[in-house]
């Protein structure tokens, strides 16, 4: 309490004196009239005396008498009544008057203004009691701003949203946070808006009558989920809490309530859902692949097996015409099945790309290799150019590059009916820090084109450049839908633009590390043909020129004629001069020429020439005009002559056989006409009779006893009771399946203590997590169906070796794996097919390259990609039969699983040791 009279502030301190009000009114309202109505009634008394008939004079001053005596009591009583009312004024009426001004004053002037309690009898007592009271109101007073000023702070200052909202539901108060949630400036703004405005709150506006609702009937509403506007108009998830106020009728008069932002946490939850229905989806739909690729290449491996065998028998030429016609349907519908599952692949997220070592220069030659068949076919001119400067050891995945160089040329070449076909291949370097290079490849075609309305819409999925109903091309419309995805995979883009003239150019780009430094020719320098004279006949400019710019890089000197006359006019020219050309290379598809005569021509007048011509021929006319050529003038077969398009590996070597004698890889012109199996027991297993039947006639030829198993509880019962030296079983079987069945082998194997046989999986499945849930299981390689027979062959020769090895040493001395390859510093001579023959020195290489490449990963911990590397070069070394490859790249791939830098290390060093010893003769 704070004393009498005691200010805060600098208001007035002296009580406030108050008019004596009540005594001039008595004055106005008792006295006067009083006295008027003593006067007044004197004046009637004396008036009456006057005229009364009568009447005397002494009544008349009776009455004059009485009439003063009146008024003098009359003002007497004035005077002593107006006496007595000022005393009584003084005493009573003045101090409550004082006091009620003084007490208004506390109330409206200062608060902490005190009244004087000097004052006597019940006006002190009052003002005692206005000062307690006074007192009381101020400490409640000072409770209350503090109570309202903590309110105030925890109001602002929350972080949650706070409101009061009417019954309608707009808002009565506001929060700052609230203001910022709804993307408001300030709570006034935000009270403004809903004031004025017509302002949608909740999203969906049946939302507002189920709050209302549950407020009505509850009381209360706790954790109400939903979607409000923001002031932009954006949408949010809040989770709303109220409680409503109701007055003493029960009717609400309003809510108070909080509101917090759950869209964070909504849009996660909603992400999940969406993620894991989207994995069921993917699981789904992959489970549903591999299903129907197992059940569609199952009698697709039976129909193409069974057509390769039917070929190799004795045909007239009307049945070889329809096996080669059920062959290439067979092999259009695989092909379709693949792209199919190619698709799926990108949509599903499973396609990933590998990111190994290899030579552009490789993938782009042996592509065209292949296609240049389909070009030369319909009478194309294919043409193949690259950039000098662009760099060929790169860093990516070859065969998804190889599949999009695939579909592009294929494509020209379907859509393309005569003319030419270009693919064009040049670098830009990308200055990121990482040595990264971007290629850009370009096809051209002279085609049918692309119309402008299908130009947009050509890689999207199920799109074709001819969609009628008559068009002459068939196909899923899928392959420029996953050649877009695989470019976008390789940080690329692609596109397509019509030619000046007819036709199309394909351009798209792909993003590569730069690989390990290996020249083009391994081992060897760069061709040098100084003063040696060669000239080019070649009407097509393409080819010409590209042919020209590389021997004029291996600083030969070079003309060229575009037709044949004048290439026996520059031929005849320079000889007469006895500069005769040391080379003549010569396309047998120039103006006006015909083979046979012009060419024996030509060397009649001048037999030197025999050892300096060599012809370009396409690849439908080689086998036959070189035949005609050998049978005339003994040319060798494959040692004076090219297959276009040209490539720069095989360039350089007819250059140095013609020029310098030297004779070129792979030129014996020994053929091979099967692959050599030694004696060996193989159990079959697989539940499709067809299936069995084509194996079967596969292996007719060879020593192998084949024991057949239809499901894989009989193979797991024969392979408990027998031995075997190798095991060839279907994944995807009755009664017990394979993965189960290799399992219970292998426990048999460790039980027994018997040596390791190897197992191949043949399945239909040919997804990259099949392939690796194979190996995992225990299987020793994958075989995918349609088992083709060369590879069925290479890879069980493969297996048979290193089984019978193991098998002749299993009573020497044990060794360590390592010493086993020992022998590898003198490597056999292998038998390889001719059809792989040609490529054998750049398999080589790559190995080479690959090699050095792990020693880079181990260092960098990066053993995953080891692995892959080890898987992948277990396969090719069987494909080209160099076992003891695919060996080390077993070993290599089960180190590196096993993360051990060691033993990947000393398998790399083995096969290094091997690669270095092998001579390609």
């Amino acid at each position: 309490m704070k004393p009498v009279m005691e200010q805060t502030d600098n208001t007035q301190t002296k009580p406030v004196t108050a008019k004596p009000r009540v005594l001039f009114f008595f004055y106005i309202f008792i006295a006067l009239p009083l006295l008027f109505a003593i006067f007044v009634l004197g004046g009637s008394l004396f008036i009456e005396g006057l005229t009364a008939p009568g009447g005397s004079l002494f009544d008349l001053q009776a009455r004059l008498f009485l009439f003063w005596i009146v008024a003098g009591a009359g003002l007497f009583a004035v005077i002593v009544t107006g006496f007595l009312g000022t005393k009584w004024i003084k005493g009573v009426i003045r101090p409550i008057t004082e006091l009620a001004n003084e007490a208004e004053l506390i109330s409206k002037v200062n608060p902490n203004y005190r009244i004087d309690t000097s004052k006597v009898g019940a006006a002190k007592q009052i003002a005692l009691a206005i000062n307690t009271i006074s007192d009381r109101l101020i400490d409640t007073n000072d409770a209350l701003v503090d109570s309202e000023q903590k309110y105030k702070s925890f109001y602002d200052n929350a972080v949650e949203g706070i409101f009061q909202a009417a019954p309608d539901g707009r808002f009565v108060s506001a929060n700052p946070a609230l203001a910022e949630l709804m993307g408001y400036d300030s709570p006034g703004e935000l009270l403004s808006s809903y004031i004025h405005e017509n302002v949608p709150f909740f999203a969906k506006p049946h939302q507002r009558e189920v709050f209302e609702r549950a407020l009505r009937e509850n009381g209360t509403v706790t954790s109400f989920e939903t979607r409000i506007f923001k002031k932009d108009k954006s949408e949010i998830w809040v989770r709303i809490s109220a409680t409503a106020v109701a007055d003493s009728d029960g009717e609400q008069i309003y809510h108070n309530g909080s509101m917090i932002d759950v869209t964070e946490r909504i849009n996660k939850e909603q992400a999940e859902k969406e993620r894991d229905a989207a994995e069921a989806a993917s699981r789904a739909k992959s489970e549903f692949l591999a299903v129907m690729s197992h059940e569609i290449r199952t009698p697709m491996n039976s129909i193409l097996g069974m057509a390769d065998l039917l070929s190799e028998t004795q045909l007239t030429k009307e049945q070889e015409k329809y096996v080669d016609i059920f062959k290439g349907s067979g092999e259009a519908l695989l092909g379709l099945i693949n792209d199919i599952l190619d698709f799926s692949k990108v949509e599903a997220g499973h396609l990933h790309l590998e990111n190994l070592p290899f030579s552009l220069l490789s993938v782009v030659e042996r592509t065209c290799d292949i296609l240049a068949i389909r070009a030369h076919e319909k009478n194309l001119e294919f043409g193949v150019w690259i950039d000098p400067d662009t760099p060929l050891s790169l860093l990516g995945d070859r065969l998804r590059l190889r599949q999009v160089l695939v579909n592009l040329i294929g494509n020209a070449i379907k859509f393309t009916h005569s003319g030419e076909i270009l693919l064009e291949v040049s670098s830009v370097p990308i200055d990121d820090g990482n040595d990264t290079v971007e290629i850009e490849f370009s096809v051209t075609d002279t085609g049918i084109g692309v119309s402008d309305n299908q130009r947009d819409a050509i890689f999207e999925t199920f799109t074709q450049g001819d969609s009628s109903v008559s068009r002459n091309h068939g196909g899923t419309g899928l392959g420029l839908a996953i050649c877009k995805k695989i470019v976008e995979l390789m940080n690329g883009e692609i596109s397509v633009v019509n030619t000046e003239t007819r036709g199309s150019r394909f351009f798209f780009t792909a993003q590569f590390k730069h690989g390990p430094d290996i020249p083009i020719f391994a081992g060897e320098k760069k061709p040098d043909f100084h003063g040696r004279r060669i000239l080019v006949g070649e009407d097509h400019d393409f080819t010409r020129r590209n042919l020209i710019s590389t021997l004029l890089s291996w600083d030969a000197e070079v003309d060229y004629a575009e037709t044949w006359d004048e290439v026996k006019e520059k031929d005849y020219k320079y000889a007469e001069k006895g500069k005769p050309f040391d080379m003549i290379l010569v396309d047998t598809t120039l103006p006006d020429m015909d083979l046979i005569d012009d060419v024996s021509s030509l060397i009649e007048g001048r037999p030197a020439l025999k050892d300096s011509l060599v012809l370009m021929f396409n690849t439908d006319t080689a086998g036959h005009g070189m035949e005609m050529l050998d049978r005339h003038f003994g040319i060798p077969f494959d040692a004076q002559h090219i297959v276009k398009p040209v490539k720069i590996k095989e360039l350089k070597d007819i250059c140095e056989y013609v020029i310098f004698g030297l004779l070129p890889l792979g030129s014996s012109g020994k053929k091979t006409t099967g692959m050599a199996l030694p004696s060996a027991k193989l159990l079959l297993v697989d539940d499709s009779e067809y299936n069995r039947i084509v194996v079967v006639e596969f292996l007719k030829n060879t020593p192998l006893i084949i024991e057949i198993a239809t499901n894989g509880q009989e193979a797991v019962d024969a392979f408990a009771n027998k031995s075997f030296d190798i095991v060839l079983m279907d994944v995807q079987m009755p009664v017990m399946d394979g993965h189960t069945a290799i399992g219970l082998m292998r426990e048999h194997e460790q039980k027994k203590g018997l040596p390791h046989t190897p197992i191949i999986a043949t399945t239909a499945h040919v997804m990259q997590k099949e392939m690796e849930e194979c190996l995992s299981s225990g299987f020793d390689a994958h075989l995918p169906k349609p088992l083709k027979k060369r590879k069925l062959l290479s890879v069980i020769a493969g297996f048979i070796d290193i089984r019978l090895s193991d098998r002749n040493r299993a009573f020497e001395p044990e060794e360590s794996p390592m010493t086993k390859f020992s022998e590898m510093e003198k490597p056999d001579k292998i038998e390889v097919d001719p059809a792989l023959k040609q490529f054998v020195p750049e398999y080589i290489n790559e190995t080479r390259q690959q090699a050095y490449y792990i020693q880079k990963l181990i260092k960098s911990g990066r053993f995953d990609e080891v692995s892959t590397i080890g898987h992948s070069m277990k396969g090719e070394g069987d494909a080209f039969g160099f076992t003891r490859i695919s060996k080390c790249g077993t070993q290599i791939y089960n180190a590196a699983r096993q993360k051990s830098s060691e033993d990947t290390l000393k398998a790399v060093k083995t096969l290094v040791d091997y690669l270095n010893n092998v001579k390609c003769d």
